[in-house]
């Protein structure tokens, strides 16, 4: 009677449901545990956006004119975007205008970090015309040597190329990297765009959908 029972189709339809049971409760459990995951990546790339686009408001501009060393050394807005990868999983759990508030604050972000890279580029491409002017400068006044007669010609040399370094280390006399207004207004117009978005209603959303504590 044992075997019968063992063999019975009431057994095994428990046994179908339990594993039913168990799978759905590792799928659900594993979702919740992504989503929460995405959620929390989502949060502190926001606040790393957040505070890099702010001292590059802060710093960058001047006036009208772009302040080249901030700029040159300021942090990349962002390096993947993490809501490119991740927007599937909150499309339909959160509003459709928080879901675009979102997904603007990134728009936004992205148009700032495509100028901030572009303008970095042409800062360090002027650094290293800077240095191929000042190596040629420097060998061809060497090469000068070989020809010259006079007795002290090693001493001048030396003179020379220091006081080559001192010029090319005055800053009156630097010559600034030439930057096209029309990219510093590409930055200021995406900078003007920005709006913070921790504190809104839907980065607020976002943390209770991904049950995380903002």
């Amino acid at each position: 009677m044992e075997q019968n029972f063992l063999e019975s189709n009431f057994l095994q339809t428990i046994i179908m449901t339990i594993t039913v049971c168990v799978t759905a409760i590792i799928y659900w459990n594993n979702k919740r545990n992504a989503l929460q995951a995405a959620a929390t990546i989502l949060k502190l790339q926001i606040q790393d956006i957040e505070e890099n686009i702010e001292t590059l408001k802060a710093e960058a501009i001047v006036g009208n004119s772009l302040s080249e060393q901030p700029l040159y050394y300021s942090r990349i807005i962002f390096e993947e975007n993490s809501w490119l990868k991740y927007n599937h999983m909150f499309a339909n759990k959160l509003k459709a205008s928080d879901f675009e508030t979102i997904d603007k604050f990134f728009k936004v972000a992205q148009e700032i970090k495509t100028q901030q890279i572009f303008i970095k580029m042409k800062i360090q491409d002027s650094i290293n015309t800077k240095c191929s002017f000042y190596y040629l400068q420097q060998y061809n006044r060497i090469n000068q040597t070989v020809s010259d007669i006079r007795e002290n010609r090693e001493q001048l040399c030396t003179f020379d190329l220091q006081y080559a370094k001192t010029l090319y280390n005055t800053p009156a006399l630097s010559v600034g990297t030439y930057i096209h207004q029309e990219l510093c207004n590409g930055l200021e117009k995406g900078l003007n765009r920005y709006q913070k978005l921790s504190g809104s209603i839907a980065f607020q959303k976002l943390c209770e959908v991904g049950k995380i504590i903002r």
